[in-house]
């Protein structure tokens, strides 16, 4: 096949001979590619939010046995009340037949939920005198780039985000200024691994994606004439 001539024939072709640096398709493409994402990711996504269901239960157990009642009664609560529903929600979203964008964007969501009840955990025993850990938000952090299924743009802007809002919301409630810096520096060198691996992982998916189009094109196709040859209504209705 010629790799020029089947460009015009092939979206899939022309993208993939264009490149796409910036991890953008044109339009059409790109809203073709969100479906299969979403759709490809949805048990790894079930799976990353029962673990993550697991996790916070297992932080509100720390949360017992380490802090003072007065501090564990507000800390425990957050991720009972405001960050495990919000999994569970997401988690109902995943088996419903809508679009994936919907499910896309309300996964969205969930994460700034989540990260920023992991937050609001740490700031509040530390402005309570009895401080967590406060390496659980890297945990999420990490947690979110690789093993949530979001795109690299949502997992990106997330992290940096939410890493920002807590260091300005320590500075608010005059936390120590030393630990800030410490726990600043932490936060943003995760961020900024995370964002490489994030991009190379969706870059990755990008190209797997196009890859596999275009070789289900040259499948169905005649390699002279770019027509349809007998295979491709087989393939149809297996798809139907």
């Amino acid at each position: 096949m010629d790799a020029f001539a089947e460009d015009q024939f092939s979206p899939h072709s022309a993208q993939l001979h264009r490149g796409f640096p910036w991890l953008r398709f044109g339009p059409e493409l790109e809203e073709e590619f969100r479906e299969h994402h979403v759709r490809r990711q949805l048990v790894q996504t079930r799976i990353a939010l029962l673990a993550g269901i697991a996790l916070f239960l297992l932080f509100a157990l720390r949360d017992v046995e380490l802090l003072p009642e007065e501090v564990w009664h507000l800390t425990v609560a957050l991720r009972v009340y405001v960050v495990v529903p919000a999994i569970l929600v997401m988690l109902a979203v995943s088996f419903a037949k809508i679009p994936g964008r919907w499910i896309e964007r309300t996964g969205a969501v969930t994460v700034v939920v989540v990260m920023c009840g992991t937050a609001a955990s740490l700031l509040v025993s530390a402005r309570m005198g009895s401080p967590l850990p406060y390496e659980a938000l890297l945990v999420v952090m990490v947690f979110v780039i690789f093993l949530t299924g979001l795109r690299f743009y949502h997992a990106t802007v997330t992290t940096f985000a939410v890493a920002a809002g807590y260091l300005a919301a320590r500075e608010w409630l005059d936390l120590p200024g030393t630990e800030t810096l410490k726990q600043g520096l932490y936060l943003y060198v995760i961020a900024l691994i995370g964002w490489l691996g994030a991009y190379m992982l969706e870059w990755s998916r990008r190209m797997n994606f196009l890859g596999g189009a275009v070789m289900r094109f040259r499948a169905l196709h005649d390699p002279l004439a770019y027509l349809y040859n007998p295979r491709a209504p087989l393939d149809h209705l297996h798809r139907a």
